[in-house]
C-alpha cells in the first residue's frame, strides 16, 4: 500500500465518515431502482425493503455484504496472471469503447477491426498495461449477418496474452439468438473453454448503473450473468454534476456510491466472496455546452472521493485514467491525462481504466497519445515508488559527500547502484537530450518519436502460441479475414 496517499491530503477521517453517512441515508431512505425481478426477490429474502422496484438497504445488510468482498483476487490470462486489489499497485488497463480513432496523419475515422487488432498488439507489447480490453464494440468490419458478441471476444483473445476485460458483454445489438442474460453467460463460457479453466477468473466485465440511482434491465442481466458464472464484476457510475448528479461534488460521490454499493450487496448475497470492483468515471458537466468534461480537475477530485470511500469499505477500486476532452494529442491532452492518472496512481487504487489513448470525452482513441500516455504512466509509477530514506542510504550518501567535499564532483568510476535504483531514465519518446543545435532536428516532434515507437512494436509483435484446439475454437467465431489458416 502506498504511504501518504493523496486521499489523505484531500480527506480527513471525519470527511470520509461524513461521506459514508450520506451514502447510508441515500441507501436506506431514497433507495435504488433495480430493474430485475429475480434480484428484487433476493433482496427481499435477505431483509431489504422493496417497494415498486426500489430497494432500500440498511446499514446492517450493507455491513454483512462488505464482510465477504475479497480485498484481492487474481485474473488469469493466456500465459500469465495479474494480482488485483488493496495490497497491490494499480493495474493499468487501456481505453475501451471509443467509436473514433485519431490516426498518425491527423485524420479521424470510425474505429474498425484493423484498429482493434493494432491496439491489441500495442497492449500486448506494453510494459505498463497488465490487462487488455476491447477498444471499441460493434465496429465496421464485423460480419453483420451473425451475432458479433463472440466474434469480438475471439478477436480480443487471438491477439492477447494478458487477462481480458470484456467491456460491454452482450447487448440487444450484438446477441440476438437469446436473451441478454443468455448472451452474457455464453460469452463467459466461451472464455472458460478457451483458457481451459472453470474455476479461475478468466474474464471480468462491468457496465454502468444509471444515474441517478438506477440499474437498468440490460445492466442487471449483465451483472446477474457474471455473478452466476462466478466471474468478477466492475460496477461503474458515470454521472454528470448538475445533470444526472447533484451540483456539488459531495452529492455526486454520495449518489454514485449508493448505486454502486447496491450491486456490491447483491453480488455478495448471491455469491459471497465474488470479487467486485467499485468503479467511478463520473465528472463535472460544463453547463455552457451541456458536456461531460473528463479532463477537468473535478474529475480527479471526484475520483479521490471514491477512492477514499472504497478504501473505507475495503473494496478494490477501479477509477481515473488518461482521459480528457482534447481532440489532438497536444498540451491540453497531456495535462488532462496527467491529472486523471495522478489521482489513482498516487493513491490506493486497484485498477486504472482508460490508461492510454483516450480523448474527446470517451469518443476518441489516439495511436500517438497511447504511446505518450505510457510514458506518463512510467513517470507516475516512479513518483509512486518514492525514494529510500534509510540508515543504509544515509551512511552511504554522507560517506560520498564527505569524500568529495565542497566544489568536487561525484562522476567517476562505475555508476553506483543507488543511482540506478533511484532514477528513471525516460524512453526515447520523451526528449532529454537538451535543446542543442545538433539534437533539435534529430529528435523531431514527439509525434514522430511516438510513430517510431509504434512501428517498432508492430514489427516485433508475435501472436500467442495457441494450441490447435484453441485455434479451432476461435475460428468458430472470428471474422473471416482474421481466422487462422489451419
Amino acid at each position: 500500500m502506498i504511504r501518504n496517499s493523496l486521499t489523505d491530503v484531500f480527506f480527513t477521517k471525519d470527511d470520509v465518515e461524513n461521506l459514508h453517512e450520506g451514502v447510508l441515508r441515500v441507501l436506506s431512505e431514497v433507495g435504488v431502482k433495480i430493474e430485475n425481478d429475480e434480484a428484487l426477490e433476493i433482496f427481499k429474502q435477505h431483509g431489504a425493503r422493496v417497494e415498486d422496484g426500489t430497494v432500500y438497504i440498511g446499514e446492517a445488510l450493507l455491513n454483512k455484504a462488505l464482510e465477504t468482498v475479497p480485498a484481492n483476487f487474481e485474473l488469469q490470462g493466456f500465459d500469465r496472471t495479474v494480482q488485483v486489489g488493496l495490497d497491490h499497485d494499480p493495474v493499468v488497463i487501456p481505453t475501451n469503447g471509443t467509436p473514433l480513432v485519431l490516426n498518425f496523419d491527423g485524420s479521424y475515422s470510425d474505429t474498425n477491426t484493423d484498429d482493434l487488432v493494432n491496439f491489441y498488439k500495442l497492449i500486448d507489447t506494453s510494459d505498463v498495461m497488465q490487462v487488455t480490453s476491447e477498444i471499441a464494440v460493434d465496429v465496421p468490419g464485423l460480419d453483420k449477418t451473425k451475432d458479433s458478441l463472440l466474434a469480438q471476444t475471439a478477436l480480443l483473445m487471438k491477439y492477447s496474452r494478458k487477462p481480458i476485460y470484456n467491456i460491454l458483454g452482450a447487448t440487444i445489438h450484438n446477441y440476438k439468438k437469446g436473451s441478454v442474460a443468455q448472451g452474457v453467460r455464453e460469452n463467459i463460457q466461451f472464455a472458460k473453454k478457451y483458457y481451459g479453466y472453470d474455476d479461475k477468473y478468466v474474464i471480468y466485465s462491468g457496465t454502468c448503473v444509471i444515474s441517478p440511482l438506477g440499474v437498468g434491465w440490460e445492466a442487471m442481466d449483465h451483472f446477474m450473468g457474471f455473478i452466476k458464472e462466478n466471474q468478477p464484476i466492475s460496477i461503474t457510475a458515470c454521472s454528470m454534476t448538475n445533470l444526472t448528479a447533484p451540483g456539488s461534488l459531495y452529492g455526486s460521490v454520495v449518489e454514485d456510491a449508493a448505486a454502486i454499493l447496491s450491486i456490491v450487496v447483491l453480488s455478495q448475497l448471491m455469491n459471497p466472496g465474488l470479487p467486485v470492483l467499485y468503479t467511478s468515471l463520473s465528472s463535472m458537466s460544463d453547463m455552457r455546452y451541456v458536456q461531460l468534461c473528463m479532463g477537468a480537475p473535478e474529475f480527479a477530485l471526484i475520483t479521490l472521493g471514491h477512492i477514499a470511500l472504497a478504501n473505507f469499505y475495503k473494496i478494490p477500486v477501479r477509477v481515473g485514467g488518461a482521459l480528457g476532452d482534447a481532440f489532438k494529442a497536444d498540451y491540453q491532452a497531456g495535462v488532462e491525462s496527467f491529472v486523471g492518472l495522478m489521482a489513482p496512481m498516487l493513491s490506493q487504487a486497484a485498477m486504472i481504466p482508460h490508461g492510454c489513448g483516450t480523448m474527446g470525452s470517451f469518443n476518441l482513441t489516439s495511436y500517438e497519445k497511447f504511446i505518450m500516455d505510457e510514458e506518463t504512466i512510467r513517470y507516475l509509477m516512479r513518483l509512486r515508488r518514492g525514494f529510500e530514506v534509510s540508515d543504509k542510504r544515509k551512511e552511504k550518501a554522507l560517506k560520498d559527500i564527505t569524500k568529495v567535499g565542497p566544489r568536487g564532483n561525484f562522476l567517476g568510476g562505475r555508476t553506483p547502484k543507488e543511482y540506478r535504483e533511484d532514477n528513471y531514465l525516460a524512453s526515447e519518446v520523451f526528449n532529454r537530450k537538451g535543446c542543442k543545435e545538433n539534437t533539435r532536428e534529430e529528435q523531431g516532434d514527439i509525434r514522430d518519436r511516438a510513430k517510431k515507437a509504434y512501428d517498432a512494436r508492430m514489427e516485433a509483435y508475435e501472436l500467442p502460441d495457441t494450441t490447435l484446439e484453441q485455434k479451432k475454437l476461435l475460428n468458430t467465431e472470428l471474422p473471416e479475414q482474421y481466422k487462422f489458416d489451419l
